[in-house]
């Protein structure tokens, strides 16, 4: 299964790239602010912890990593905070990770076991996400 996932570009501990809700601590102060106000702002029901999901609770250890099953889950759920992320220094990180290594749970959310995924890209993160157009409404 394909996976993408917020991961620094070049912060690695324990042998993953940091996301941007864990270890803030180790970036410059003004990109930590920025992203402790993103993550006070995700927590809701749009943006459930892994242990909150009841799909990705008893799955989520210290071996995986979140990610999303879809671009534009990623997006979705980093709407509004992708400038924030870019000038923290965080890419879009796409892996191939066995399908048995990968738990779904809500609003696109997957947990993945880091041991098993290849990563297959690492691009810039979008900063304009296309919107969907909806024929008759002008947004």
């Amino acid at each position: 299964m394909k996976v993408w996932r917020v991961g620094h570009r070049t912060m690695v501990i324990d042998g993953i790239h940091i996301g941007p809700y864990w270890h803030r601590s180790e970036l410059p102060v003004e990109h930590s602010e920025a992203l402790r106000y993103m993550s006070q702002a995700h927590v809701d029901d749009d943006h459930p912890s892994p242990y909150w999901d009841p799909a990705l609770r008893r799955h989520f250890t210290d071996t995986h990593a979140c990610g999303f099953d879809s671009e534009e889950a990623l997006y979705a759920w980093f709407a509004n905070w992708t400038a924030a992320l870019d000038a923290a220094g965080f890419v879009v990180r796409t892996y191939q990770v066995p399908d048995a290594d990968v738990h779904c749970g809500d609003n696109g959310q997957v947990v993945f076991n880091m041991g098993s995924a290849r990563l297959v890209a690492a691009s810039p993160l979008n900063l304009n996400p296309v919107q969907l157009e909806i024929p008759g409404v002008c947004l």
